[in-house]
């Protein structure tokens, strides 16, 4: 999964517990870091799909994307610090992987992810609902790919 992160312009900011938090653009600029990550997202799920049929085990995948402002920086105290993002965009993407559990899709995307989509790419996207997220004042539109379309 780092790999396909890297591949793709991306950062891998931290593991926590069996999930990847990844950042694109901050300070490594990217054009358009939401196609990035979205380009990111199909490599994991490719990767994925070949270890489904190499292993007995089954792995499953949910994949998370928002766009927006973040704190990027060196966190904590002096006791305990970390270089990472925060922020209401964090949290949102985490969210939004949540979902993925109760839905058919791999991947699911903020409206803020969708827009900055080039036109071609927007087609493996479906709407799927209007929801509030926790932690959200108010609603966001979100959507996930077709199943079958990466």
């Amino acid at each position: 999964m780092v790999d396909s992160v890297a591949a793709s312009g991306g950062i891998v900011d931290k593991f926590i517990g069996d999930a990847v938090l990844a950042v694109f653009g901050g300070i490594e600029q990217i054009e358009n870091p939401s196609h990035a990550a979205v380009n990111a997202a199909y490599k994991i799920s490719e990767r994925l799909r070949i270890l489904r049929e190499t292993s007995d085990e089954m792995f499953n995948i949910g994949i998370g994307i928002d766009y927006g402002k973040v704190l990027q920086g060196i966190i904590g105290s002096p006791n305990r610090r970390e270089f990472t993002v925060i922020g209401t965009t964090v949290n949102t993407a985490a969210r939004l992987q949540s979902m993925t559990r109760s839905s058919e899709a791999d991947i699911i995307i903020s409206q803020s992810v969708y827009d900055m989509l080039p036109g071609e790419e927007k087609q493996n996207f479906n709407f799927l609902m209007e929801t509030t997220v926790k932690g959200a004042k108010s609603e966001i539109t979100v959507y996930s790919n077709i199943p079958g379309s990466l």
